[in-house]
């Protein structure tokens, strides 16, 4: 299914509506890195599928369900939406993909506020996961249909690269599942899966009170 077309997720959304009475939980993972590089070098059209799927994507799940979870005001619902270790600190090589998960923190900050404002019953939370097993490293799988590779800068190989790795050894998805419900099960909104997150973004916020360059 392709997120970032609002047509389709309206259908889903029209489906779902006519098989299924309430929504439990909708936690939006959909993702994919994007290309390797230097701001000035990637590609403009890969740099837009990269905010397509994994920004606006999130929000068209949003517009497409939300209006149907909120009109079940007796049980508890929850709208999950997952950012990354890199949605709170930055690094070089990765910046469209960065772009996304950090727009995706602040979209679900103003979406709590939306729904506290009416009093919905529905629980939002944004999810930070470290690094777990997945296939985010190898996003070109998605880009054949365009007849186009994944740009990977030549000085961004070796970074693309410890990507694949890190997620190839990283922890199993179930791992990451009971991490993000326990989290739901304390009513946190900030849901982290390592303490190296909050320790990074800790170091970013003190550059940005003292002014100083990002390293």
């Amino acid at each position: 299914m392709d997120v970032s077309d609002e047509n389709v997720v309206d259908r889903l959304a029209q489906e779902w509506q006519g098989k299924y009475e309430l929504i439990d939980i909708i936690v939006n993972c959909a993702g994919v890195s994007g290309p390797f590089g230097a701001v000035w070098e990637v590609p403009a059209e890969q740099v837009n599928w990269t905010l397509d799927t994994n920004l606006k994507g999130t929000v068209n799940i949003a517009r497409g369900f939300i209006p149907l979870m909120l009109r079940n005001k007796s049980k508890p619902q929850y709208f999950i939406t997952v950012s990354s270790h890199l949605g709170l600190v930055t690094e070089a090589h990765l910046f469209s993909y960065q772009m996304a998960k950090h727009g995706i923190v602040a979209f679900t900050e103003v979406l709590e506020k939306d729904l506290h404002r009416i009093d919905a019953s529905i629980q939002s939370a944004v999810f930070f996961p470290f690094f777990v097993k997945s296939n985010l490293a190898h996003s070109d799988r998605h880009l054949t249909h365009k007849q186009q590779d994944l740009y990977v800068a030549l000085e961004s190989e070796a970074f693309l690269k410890a990507i694949q790795r890190e997620t190839e050894q990283g922890m199993e998805a179930v791992e990451a599942a009971n991490v993000l419900f326990d989290g739901l099960e304390a009513g946190a909104f900030y849901i982290f899966t390592d303490r190296q997150t909050k320790q990074e973004f800790k170091v970013r916020v003190e550059h940005i009170f003292e002014r100083s360059f990002p390293k």
